[in-house]
């Protein structure tokens, strides 16, 4: 069922991967493809994720594709919502800034993406105790003879 967006920040741009440009790319193409196969029956609901014949999905058919192609990858039964998590998991991980994961996920503040991801940014501050070598990386200067640097 379609409905209003939880918030402002529910329409907001989100970068995409040449990979992941791809595979809608390819699913546009399948589309376009079941749309020419029904003709005038097909329903335009202007998603992107539809149905064979154009309606909305059902989340009760959704959500049990989805859970079958979990169990053929091998992985644990979940909810959808478990993904967003693993995204944003994922994106921390990397070294991502704060900001940026904030604003792709839509939250309204960096303060909420703590709050919810704080835990996995725990994990990752050791990579802050850099020496001052490794923050400023060795000089490549060589100072003139007589020359005492100030």
């Amino acid at each position: 069922m379609l409905g209003a967006l939880k918030s402002k920040r529910g329409k907001r741009f989100v970068a995409l991967s040449p990979d992941a440009i791809a595979l809608l790319e390819g699913h546009k193409e399948r589309q376009l493809a079941e749309r020419a196969t029904c003709g005038e029956s097909w329903y335009e609901s202007d998603l992107i994720f539809t149905s064979e014949i154009g309606t909305p999905l059902d989340p009760r058919n959704f959500l049990r594709t989805v859970k079958r192609l979990a169990k053929k990858a091998g992985v644990r039964d979940t909810h959808v919502h478990a993904f967003r998590h693993l995204h944003a998991t994922q994106l921390i991980a990397y070294g991502l800034d704060l900001k940026s994961i904030s604003d792709r996920l839509g939250h309204s503040s960096t303060s909420f993406t703590m709050d919810r991801y704080g835990h996995v940014l725990q994990e990752h501050r050791n990579r802050t105790a850099l020496s001052i070598d490794q923050l400023l990386g060795p000089s490549t200067e060589t100072p003139e003879p007589g020359d005492s640097g100030e």
